[in-house]
């Protein structure tokens, strides 16, 4: 759904039922449409400046959209996080803003933990759909809900999982959950090749 995202319950189920066999992540998209912006300051002199939208992603994006190979200075998103941000490295710039400083988002202070490369996000960060993994966004005049674009990682904050879904969740629809299912082990593996085994030679019978 491109407004509404995913139901919370459609999440937990998925979550539920799949947690035992396979990573989950789930990606909550807050993009407030058309031409709107979100206002965010910067601390502790309270300059006011402009994001687009925001996306919300757990520390295992490592194994999956792998955007920790965009990060260039300080660290990504690790368990436990919450008050933290993430941002491309040209908006930090144009905010006089680096790794350690404090910027507040949606009346949250969030510090700054990591900066990314915006041509790698931009360019090389994909979902599994060949798209890139940023906030669609309607607002640019060429494009509609048939044909939806990607914000850029200069118009996008990256927050953690956990502010989304515990803090501030009423903004944050689910638009992506990602299951990678587990590496099975040589034994699980024997296992069900005996399994297997012994359904073919029932077969032949």
């Amino acid at each position: 759904n491109y407004t509404h995202g995913m139901s919370e319950a459609s999440v937990r189920i998925l979550e539920s039922r799949y947690r035992h066999v396979a990573q989950i992540a789930t990606r909550r998209y807050f993009n407030p449409g058309t031409e709107s912006r979100i206002p965010c300051f910067t601390a502790p002199d309270d300059k006011q400046f402009f994001a687009r939208g925001a996306i919300s992603i757990d520390p295992i994006e490592t194994q999956i959209s792998k955007l920790n190979q965009a990060l260039v200075a300080g660290r990504f998103f690790e368990s436990g996080d919450i008050r933290v941000c993430m941002l491309s490295t040209d908006l930090a710039y144009r905010q006089n803003l680096s790794v350690g400083d404090t910027l507040r988002f949606l009346g949250v202070e969030l510090k700054i933990v990591g900066l990314l490369d915006p041509t790698i996000v931009n360019s090389q960060i994909m979902d599994l759909s060949g798209k890139p993994i940023t906030p669609q966004t309607f607002y640019r005049p060429s494009l509609n809900l048939d044909n939806p674009d990607h914000l850029l990682a200069s118009e996008t904050i990256f927050v953690p999982a956990a502010l989304a879904r515990d803090e501030i969740p009423a903004p944050f629809p689910a638009f992506t959950v990602v299951l990678t299912p587990n590496r099975a082990s040589p034994e699980q593996v024997s296992a069900q090749a005996t399994v297997l085994r012994a359904w073919l030679n029932e077969a032949r019978r």
